[in-house]
């Protein structure tokens, strides 16, 4: 990561720890993963008692938004308008997630991975992660 006081490790575990403080603030719990621009699996966080299949819907999240550069809400919000056959080309490939809760963690226009969350609603997932982001970046 250039010109950043920490590693992607650090930062990414920073979110992670983050997105969990929001999870807890707003009585609900969460899987948080974060990855780099390649969608590897940097840090990642299951609150007690979360079901293990969401461990892959936040990597997946994660990738999505790091691949696409955009939140998962705006790429589902972008190929619904336009067309039903992009939109269910992209909910039929492999990793792709198109629900609201993965973001890109971006420092000044340096992409450096996504976070994903999930868990909870897509608005309740996507809240943890903003606040995460603005909590260590101060700009998601």
């Amino acid at each position: 990561m250039t010109n950043s006081p920490h590693s992607l490790v650090t930062l990414a575990q920073a979110v992670v720890d983050a997105a969990v403080l929001e999870a807890k603030k707003r009585s609900t719990r969460i899987c948080v993963a974060v990855v780099d621009t390649g969608g590897h699996l940097v840090a990642f966080l299951r609150m007690d008692g979360m079901p293990f299949h969401l461990v892959d819907i936040a990597q997946d999240k994660a990738s999505t938004a790091a691949s696409f550069g955009m939140t998962t809400t705006e790429l589902a919000f972008g190929l619904s308008r336009q067309s039903k056959n992009a939109a269910d080309f992209f909910r039929g490939r492999k990793h792709i997630v198109l629900l609201g809760g993965g973001i890109p963690l971006q420092v000044g226009a340096e992409l450096l991975g996504g976070i994903g969350v999930t868990g909870s609603s897509e608005a309740e997932d996507e809240a943890c992660a903003v606040a995460a982001l603005k909590s260590c970046l101060a700009e998601p």
